[in-house]
């Protein structure tokens, strides 16, 4: 399965009209409906059910939804993730002597006030 085909499929799911699906995305209508059906077939189930004017996820198409949204949602959560170890994060243990945090101990905190997303903690041991 490709990821564009399963965007594409989550638009359309969501707006549930493929003209509106193919402006979100910047795809012609024909495009999104070749997409759809390279999914379907794929699949080897039907996605969506029109009656009249009106488009219905089927039950595979709710199913799928269900599933699709779930793999965006890690995905934009990986991609968050990822964007985080371009700042410093985590623990910062900082040891030394005590005669040492009593010269510097504004240092630190100025340190911290940098490294906001770092726990500073002194260890005095």
């Amino acid at each position: 399965m490709e990821l564009r085909h399963l965007k594409t499929f989550q638009v359309v799911a969501e707006q549930l009209n493929l003209t509106k699906a193919a402006e979100q995305l910047g795809y012609s209508q024909p495009g999104i409906t070749l997409q759809i059906k390279a999914l379907e077939k794929e699949l080897g189930r039907t996605l969506f059910a029109r009656v009249g004017r009106q488009t219905y996820l089927t039950s595979a198409g709710k199913l799928l939804k269900t599933h699709v949204d779930r793999v965006f949602g890690v995905m934009h959560e990986l991609e968050d993730d990822f964007k985080k170890l371009d700042q410093p994060f985590g623990p910062l243990v900082i040891s030394g002597a005590e005669f040492y945090f009593s010269l510097h101990a504004y240092d630190l905190k100025e340190l911290h006030e940098k490294l906001s997303r770092c726990a500073a903690e002194p260890d005095l041991g």
